[in-house]
């Protein structure tokens, strides 16, 4: 049975045309891979990411309450 093949190509075809006349081609090919996490030390590198995005998500609004404390402490400092 063979293999399951995960990869797909991506190609980039570029036509220059110089100030001079004529015309420069050029190609690219890459191979892509589309299925990212196929270990299980594949599968710790996901999980960690979910939890930095998770605690991102669930720190960003206190930073911006303690940014928005500091700012008018800040300004009644200032006033004084």
């Amino acid at each position: 049975m063979p293999r399951p093949n995960h990869s797909k190509s991506k190609s980039r075809l570029i036509f220059e045309f110089p100030a001079v006349g004529g015309m420069l081609p050029s190609s690219i090919f890459r191979a892509v891979k589309l299925i990212r996490y196929v270990t299980v030390f594949d599968y710790f590198i996901m999980a960690c990411e979910i939890l930095f995005v998770l605690f991102s998500i669930q720190g960003g609004p206190k930073v911006a309450y303690r940014r928005k404390i500091w700012i008018s402490a800040r300004s009644l400092d200032q006033m004084n």
